[in-house]
């Protein structure tokens, strides 16, 4: 059992970096042109996101938007002597938004989004495929919004924010490739199955979560018609899972699959029976966050926003993990704590609006990002480092009512890349190894969304 505690602990270390590496800020194609800023600016039904107090601000009765965004990302890896890249599949984030003004001092507001998806597939023969082969996470995050004017230039606003989700998360049980085989080779001599470098055997995580429950809060300040504050503050949502399933998956080769799951179980007391018969239970956590900004409004055609974020990160320093099975409850982590020591960061956007002509807004902006992963905890499940993006995006309005919103945007890393390293415990020796070396990444992503407003 002490092998099988080791073995499932390190998907604790993996879960908390899959959850830094996929908060997304693709939630709107008209915002996303201008870097995503917005806690600032009045934004009709979409400011139920950015920032709740703003909602009341909006001139129309009612406004609706929605759309979607393809993000499309590569991570490359490389050491003095291999190098290796993921296939990611395309992200699509979505979000829509609908907020009614029934009276000038009081909205109402609504959110549908996904402020956590992604994918990253690493395959599953790379050499650091004992730490990851490929994760997914899904957040899907419902909001009902209540603004109030308390004045004429102070607004205030509030959301319950109420997010459910779902993962899956696969890591090899032995190191491949350069490190071989060679203990598991030893015990399958005895019946003539050829090892050739790659994985043999797969550890499979996958589950949903309970639905949690946060809030989303916004206070918003417009002295004149050239000029608007606001803050917002979104808190840390604990999402539960209760029932997770573990499995264990071989290559697909008739030899290994008819020996290797009786000579594992015998080597490190880890059977497919058992799995099948237990649930795994954790918690994940997504930060608080903080965010401030300003839209300044010259000439009825130019908008100049910037916000600053602070994303609360230093909440998420361990979590724990649980293997429920037949004869009770075991904490996989009570040795082996998942210990991340995440940092607070701040992210910064500017963006720029021109509205030549009424039925066209051309925009651009650019966005720094900070990461929270400190020296020592790099590893590949979604390697983190501060990163640049740029961004540009055009609004057409075909009819009085209805604008079709369309932005781009590109990111990578400050200085190119990020060395580093992650550790993790050979299951047959119990030896703290180390897996590292160099790291970049890119991202394109293209959105497209729809507004109505009457």
């Amino acid at each position: 059992m002490k092998k099988l505690t080791l073995l499932i602990a390190a998907f604790a270390l993996s879960f908390q970096a899959m959850a830094e590496g996929f908060q997304i800020n693709n939630l709107s194609a008209r915002q996303s042109g201008m870097a995503h800023v917005g806690t600032g600016m009045i934004l009709g039904a979409e400011s139920t996101w950015f920032n709740p107090g703003a909602l009341v601000m909006q001139k129309s009765i009612l406004d609706v938007s929605a759309g979607f965004s393809g993000i499309v990302s590569k991570v490359k890896f490389a050491d003095d002597s291999y190098n290796a890249s993921t296939d990611n599949p395309m992200s699509i984030p979505f979000y829509a938004y609908a907020s009614v003004r029934p009276m000038k001092w009081f909205a109402l507001g609504l959110a549908f989004n996904t402020p956590h998806t992604s994918s990253i597939n690493w395959g599953n023969d790379w050499e650091g495929a004992s730490l990851c082969q490929n994760a997914s996470i899904n957040q899907y995050n419902l909001q009902p919004t209540l603004a109030l004017r308390v004045g004429e230039q102070v607004a205030i606003g509030a959301g319950l924010m109420i997010a459910w989700g779902d993962f899956s998360f696969s890591h090899s049980m032995l190191p491949v490739g350069g490190f071989t085989n060679s203990e598991f080779s030893d015990l399958l001599d005895n019946v003539g199955l050829a090892v050739n470098g790659g994985s043999l055997a797969s550890l499979q995580l996958s589950g949903s979560t309970k639905t949690a429950y946060g809030f989303n809060a916004g206070i918003f300040w417009t002295p004149n018609q050239t000029f608007s504050v606001g803050m917002s503050y979104r808190h840390r949502l604990k999402m539960r899972v209760e029932d997770g399933s573990a499995a264990l998956l071989f290559a697909d080769n008739e030899a290994t699959q008819k020996y290797a799951p009786e000579l594992l179980a015998q080597a490190v007391g880890l059977s497919s029976e058992l799995l099948s018969q237990s649930t795994i239970s954790t918690e994940l956590v997504t930060p608080g966050v903080i965010s401030a900004g300003f839209n300044v409004s010259l000439l009825n055609i130019l908008d100049i926003a910037a916000d600053v974020q602070y994303n609360l990160w230093s909440a998420y320093d361990q979590m724990s993990i649980y293997l429920n099975t037949p004869n009770g409850q075991i904490e996989l982590t009570e040795a082996t704590t998942a210990d991340k020591s995440y940092r607070n960061t701040f992210t910064g956007r500017l963006g720029v609006q021109v509205s030549p002509v009424g039925w066209l807004a051309a925009r651009v902006g650019v966005a720094c990002d900070q990461s929270p992963v400190r020296d020592g905890h790099l590893s590949p499940e979604m390697p983190s480092m501060s990163t640049f993006g740029i961004t540009a995006g055009l609004s057409f309005r075909f009819i009085k009512l209805l604008h079709l919103d369309l932005s781009y945007g590109y990111s990578a890393p400050f200085d190119g890349s990020r060395a580093g390293f992650a550790e993790y415990v050979h299951i047959f020796t119990d030896e703290l190894k180390q897996f590292g070396g160099t790291y970049s990444s890119e991202a394109h992503t293209f959105s497209v969304g729809l507004r109505v407003s009457f």
